[in-house]
């Protein structure tokens, strides 16, 4: 099975030419929504993962914490 794959360069700033780093974007789900019973599962599922890059990204006493809220899980 051949995969989709597309490649786009990012530059990190502060960073030389020298270390620019490449990422990797697959057109593919992360999440493969056939492995979910319903699609409120897969839509609570892909909110907790969004809150947790968007936790990783800020300080720690910014952090969300608690149940998911109704934007959440309408910007799932």
């Amino acid at each position: 099975m051949k995969k989709n794959v597309t490649k786009n360069s990012f530059t990190v700033q502060g960073a030389s030419e020298d270390s620019e780093k490449t990422l990797v974007q697959s057109s593919e789900w992360r999440l493969q929504p056939d492995r979910f019973s319903s699609w409120e599962k897969l839509n609570r599922i892909t909110a907790w993962v969004k809150r947790f890059v968007d936790n990783c990204r800020v300080e720690k006493n910014k952090r969300q914490s608690g149940e998911l809220s109704y934007d959440e899980l309408k910007d799932a």
